[in-house]
């Protein structure tokens, strides 16, 4: 895998896909679940439900928390030179 983010989806359930990818892990406001620090921007959701399909696993939230950091919107719209993309 390497450092293509691209391959981590075929680490499976047991891998430690923070320590692979480098990220951190930033305090929440509201929902138990982590944050990443490098983001620019968070939405934390509370589920709402949860549907399964197959091995598969749709799960549905309501937002109840939104952040993100100074200086990224510019006129109410992201600066795109302030971001990194995360492409998944």
């Amino acid at each position: 895998c390497g450092g293509n983010p691209i391959m981590w989806q075929g680490f499976g359930q047991r891998a430690d896909k923070f320590k692979a990818s480098r990220l951190t892990l930033a305090q929440r406001k509201m929902v138990n679940a982590p944050l990443i620090k490098e983001f620019a921007a968070h939405l934390e959701c509370k589920l709402v439900h949860k549907v399964t399909f197959d091995k598969n696993i749709l799960y549905i939230g309501e937002g109840v928390e939104a952040s993100v950091e100074n200086g990224v919107f510019v006129n109410d719209e992201f600066d795109m030179g302030k971001i990194r993309l995360v492409l998944h």
